[in-house]
Parts: C-alpha cells; structure tokens; sequence
C-alpha cells in the first residue's frame, strides 16, 4: 500500500491536472495499489459453470440469494463496499484456500446490463478467470465478448463440464476452442469437471491440468504475478495520460505566448527605447560637465607646478642670475604640457566606464527599435551605427593624449601694461627692440622681453640697478606669469569642454535616424491594446508555470511510486 502522502498528492494532482480521463486513471490506479492483493474475477455466459469453478477455489458454497459472490478476508470488508456492486456479498474464506486475494464470481454476460456491470468488475480485476464449456465453446457474442474485455488482462482459460463429454467429443470441443481462443494470450489452459470422475473418463483430459490442482499449486502466486503486471500497466497508463495531457496543454500555450510575445515585445521594446533614448540623450548632455569637473580636480596640482617654477625664476632674478626669454618659455611650456597630457588622461579613465555604459545604451537602442518595428536595420541606420562606432573609437582605442593646442602665451594687456610702465633702467632698449621687430614675433612673451632690456634677466646690467630694481622686476615677472596661467587655464578648460561637447554631439547625431523611427513606434500605440496584451501574457506565462509545476508533481510521483514498488518487491 502506498503511503497516505502519496495519495493525497495524486489526487491533489489529478484536480489541478484537469482531465476527466487522467483523473480517473490516477484514481483507478490509487484505488487498485490500495488492495491488500490481487483481485480474481471469474466470467463466463450462462451454465457455464463459473460459479461452479468459484466455490471449488474458495472452498466455500456460495450464497443463491445473490448475483454476485466475493470471497476473501475480512480485509477486504472496505475494499468491497466500495465496489458499490449492487446485489453482492462477501464470504469469509479462508487463507489456505485464497491467501490474500479477493475471489469475485460475476453474473453471467448475456445482456447489455450485465456486459456493462461485469466490465466494471474487470476495470478491478488482475487475473481474470473464464468458463468456456468444452460442449457449447464457440457462441459468437461469447467469443466477442471475451476478446473485447479481456485484451489487456491476464486470463486464464478452464474448459468445463469435461466429464460431460466422450472422446470424440472431447477433441471436438478442443479443436474449437483452438479455432475461437487458440489466438489470445492465455496464461494458462485448464481442465475441470462437476463430478470429479474426469481422470477415469477420458484420456485426453490428462494432456492440461486441472483447475483444482493448478489453483491449490500455483494459483495464488500467479494471480500476485498478474497484480504486479496489472499495477505497471495502471501505472504507466496514468502517467502516460498525464503527460499527454501536459504535452497538449503545453503545444497549445506556446503559440499562443508566442504570437502575445511578439505582439507584446514591439510596444514593450518602443517604450523601453524611449526610456534609454531619454537616459542616453541625458548622459551625453552631462558627459562635457562631468569630464570638466575632473579635469578642474587636476587643477590644483597645476598651479602648485607653475607657482615653484615661477618662485625658481624670482629667487634667481633677485639673486642677480641671468635667465633667457626662451628658459621661461619653455619651463612655462612644459609645465602646461605634461600636466595637460596627464590630466586628460586621467579623464579618460576616470569617464570611461560611463562613456561605455552609453555606447552600450545607443546599441541597444537601435536594436530595441529594430525588434520593435519587425524590420532589418536601415541604411541610415546603419550607416549612423558605424559612424558611432568610429567616434567612440577615436576616443578611446588610442592611448595618446590629445594633441595640445598652443603653448603658455601672453595677452595683449600683459604686452601693453609691460611697454608702458617703466620698471627697469634698460627699458628704453626693451621698448625699442618690441617696437623694431615687432609684435608678432615676441608676441606670447613681451612682458618677458621688457623686463628683460632684450637680452638676459640679471648679470652685470643688475649690478647698476640695485636689490630695489631687482625686486621690482621680478615681481612685475610673478605677476605677469600668474595673469597669464589663470587666462591659460580658462583655455585649456574651454577646449577640453569643447572636444567632449563635441563627442557628444557627433553620438546623439548617430541616433537621430533611430529617434525618427521611434517617433513613429510611439504614435502607434494603443494604450488599451497593450494592456490587454500584459493581461493575456500573464494568463499564458502563470497557465506555463502551472503546468511546470504539475510536471515537476508529477516527476515527485514517478519516483515516489516506483521506489515503493522497489521496496515492495525487496520486503517480498
């Protein structure tokens, strides 16, 4: 018997599963493993002496008042009642004589009424047990009958009322048995009699068993064979009507998700565009910002570089050292330079990740409206694509810094202010070589150049100046550099500003063919027809999850039953 768990969950299974024939195969199995042993059924039409073969197997006389007789233990009390057969009675009989099996003598099948009530008797039967007389053996609705109902049943074949016979008839008889029965898989062909004289009537009888001997000798445990081969067989029926059913519920759902899915996936892909179309546009718009905040946090370190370098050229002015034009330029422009180059370096990586995020946003953007429309991609689609792809590259498959533009360079107001107020007693040689050769050459550093008298800083020509003029002199210099690096550093920011605003501006031009699409996609949706799409895929998604559930129930089953039935057979 299989355990109370076990049964409440096959039938909670055959309810959730919802066939009506699934459902009675999973309980007709339930009910048959919950016999304590195998059931007997003996069959046959009128006088044929079933009845006469059921006494002689139980041991017991059965009663006349009633149409049909059970035998067994008092076991089988429930079991019976259940059967719900009308006008039956069950009969102690005892364990030597029928062991743990239950004996059904049926009514006789001759009329639609009876046909039917002993069908249901054998949907209960695992060894069925007919009554042929050897002397009336070949009656065409028998012979129909018995080939209909008992297919799928282990059976066994008793030719009765043998003693009736002569030899001849004997031979008769069984040659048309052999004619009517000789194609059906018997288990067993027997011999029995009313009188109990067949041994001294006929020789021929002794070439089959008898039905007393063989049941006594082999009887019980053939019937417990045929149980176990009857249990498969329910077994492998109900779980082949469940997958079926499965499988049909299963085909029916996936063309149908399929077709909502699709429906679905075009608006659902619109709208999810239209979300990363507004988080990719304002990405790139904060992109120029965001890299101009870091490339400002450098700034600091800038400013430290220039102001030691600028203290290095006061100190050595005052010291009274001479300092070239061109040492200044190009200290001055190195030192914007290398921190330029690593600055925008430091941007790069810094921003990388949220330029890739981007890059993966337009891509899947573009794909999103493709799904969305059903289409291949566009020529101007793709031709946007590549050129995506060529700006995010130029950006970032090179480790080079970008090319810097311009060197540390004075303004005009620095060159005026310079010529204009007298601060050193060489200034009128300073003032004539500015305005002899002009500005154009000595433009970025004329400040420099007056300071300087048109030579060197310092040397001799400071001698006759004084420590006043010196100091002077190299704070006119301090100054003059410190204008310069702020206007310097406005440039810088302006450019690295404008080379990332133009990033951005090169990728939301990419998309702009992917924009007019969606554009499109977005007018053409119906708010009602996308609900109605999201309620009908829910439906088919929770009837799928229902039906892997049921298909992981009924894989928890399959184990469940075939272990007991290993350990069944391990216990006999």
């Amino acid at each position: 018997m299989l355990s109370s768990t076990f049964a409440d969950r096959a039938h909670e299974f055959a309810e959730k599963l919802g066939d009506n024939e699934a459902k009675a195969r999973i309980e007709q199995c339930l009910r048959q493993r919950d016999f304590s042993g195998p059931v007997v059924t003996f069959i046959g039409a009128t006088g044929r002496g079933k009845t006469t073969l059921f006494g002689k197997a139980a041991q017991i006389t059965p009663s006349p008042s009633t149409a049909i007789h059970f035998a067994g233990d008092s076991e089988w009390r429930r079991p019976v009642a259940a059967f719900a057969v009308p006008n039956s009675v069950l009969q102690a009989a005892t364990q030597d004589a029928v062991g743990n099996a239950l004996l059904c003598d049926s009514i006789a099948f001759d009329t639609a009424s009876s046909n039917q009530i002993v069908s249901s008797l054998l949907k209960l039967t695992d060894l069925a047990v007919l009554a042929v007389q050897l002397t009336q053996p070949a009656g065409r609705d028998e012979v129909a009958f018995v080939k209909d109902q008992l297919g799928g049943i282990p059976s066994i074949l008793v030719l009765t009322k043998c003693d009736q016979v002569d030899d001849d008839d004997f031979q008769d008889g069984l040659d048309a048995v052999l004619e009517n029965y000789g194609d059906f898989p018997w288990l067993g062909v027997l011999l029995s009699d009313i009188e109990g004289t067949l041994a001294e009537k006929t020789s021929q009888g002794q070439i089959l068993p008898f039905f007393e001997h063989w049941w006594q000798k082999e009887g019980h445990s053939r019937a417990e064979e045929a149980r176990q081969t009857h249990l498969k067989k329910l077994q492998q029926n109900w779980r082949s009507e469940a997958k079926k059913v499965l499988d049909g519920k299963e085909q029916d759902y996936a063309p149908q998700l399929e077709a909502v899915t699709k429906s679905l996936s075009a608006s659902t892909s619109a709208s999810e565009a239209h979300r990363l179309q507004e988080e990719l546009i304002g990405g790139l718009k904060a992109l120029p910002d965001r890299a101009l905040a870091l490339y400002k946090n450098r700034l600091s370190d800038l400013r430290v570089q220039v102001s030691h370098a600028t203290n290095k050229f006061t100190d050595s002015i005052k010291a009274g050292a001479e300092i070239s034009q061109s040492e200044i330029e190009q200290t001055l422009s190195r030192i914007y330079q290398e921190w330029d180059q690593d600055a925008r370096l430091y941007v790069r990586d810094e921003i990388k990740m949220t330029v890739e995020r981007l890059h993966e946003i337009a891509t899947r953007y573009d794909g999103l409206i493709r799904a969305s429309t059903g289409t291949e991609e566009t020529t101007e689609m793709s031709r946007a694509t590549n050129r995506r792809q060529e700006v995010f590259a130029e950006r970032f498959e090179t480790s080079e810094a970008v090319e810097l533009q311009g060197d540390f360079d004075l303004t005009v107001s620095d060159k005026l202010r310079a010529a204009a107020t007298p601060t050193v007693s060489a200034l009128g040689t300073g003032l004539l070589l500015f305005g002899m050769v002009g500005a154009t050459f000595f433009a970025p550093f004329a400040p420099i150049i007056a300071l300087l008298g048109g030579g060197t800083m310092g040397g001799v020509m400071f001698d006759t100046m004084g420590k006043a003029n010196q100091r002077r002199q190299a704070s006119a210099l301090k100054e003059a550099i410190q204008r310069q690096a702020t206007e310097h550093e406005h440039r810088l920011q302006q450019q690295l500003s404008s080379e990332w605003k133009q990033f951005s501006d090169n990728v939301r031009e990419s998309v702009a063919a992917s924009k007019r699409q969606l554009s499109i996609l977005l007018m053409q949706q119906s708010p009602a027809q996308d609900s109605a799409l999201v309620e009908k895929h829910k439906a088919l998604t929770a009837n799928i999850a229902k039906s892997n559930s049921l298909r992981r129930d009924l894989c928890w089953l399959e184990e469940h039953e075939q272990g007991a039935m290993l350990l069944g057979e391990a216990q006999g």
